[in-house]
């Protein structure tokens, strides 16, 4: 008979093993903003969501790194938005030129096991009965 702790180890192994073969896309990465969201007490529709995980997942493609210098002003707002939400985090490295001068690189990398675990989360509170009411709009709350 296997431990609870054999057992525990077991079952994060079988996860880690499911999650490597999850894609993150811009649903799964929509969903999760809105989750992240909702977490840290900030209300964010679904079509902004949807509209910064599309230009997000533009930029990384089927890679969970981008370059910082390729980006507008504008994507790198969104970017620090995904950052403050913790399902982005920044890396920099320093890279030294033949001349000797420092070069710094900047990464945003997409934490990918925490936007399918939110993604996953968004939908299980989404089944709850009682966040049946959080998807009426003020409008059907008014009597006639």
């Amino acid at each position: 008979m296997m431990s609870s702790e054999t057992l525990s180890i077991n079952n994060s192994v079988l996860i880690e093993r499911e999650r490597k073969n999850e894609y993150v896309t811009p649903e799964s990465l929509s969903n999760a903003i809105i989750y992240a969201a909702k977490l840290k007490g900030i209300t964010i529709s679904e079509e902004a969501s949807e509209t910064v995980a599309s230009e997000v997942m533009a930029f990384f493609g089927f890679y969970y790194e981008c370059i910082d210098n390729y980006l507008e002003n504008e994507d790198r707002q969104n970017m620090y938005l995904l950052e403050d939400l913790d399902l982005i985090r920044l890396q920099s490295d320093e890279v030294y030129l033949p001349d000797g001068q420092s070069w710094r690189i900047t990464k945003f990398i997409l934490n990918k096991n925490k936007v399918l675990e939110y993604s996953r989360q968004f939908y299980d509170s989404a089944k709850d009965p009682k966040n049946v009411y959080d998807s009426l709009s003020n409008d059907e709350w008014k009597r006639i």
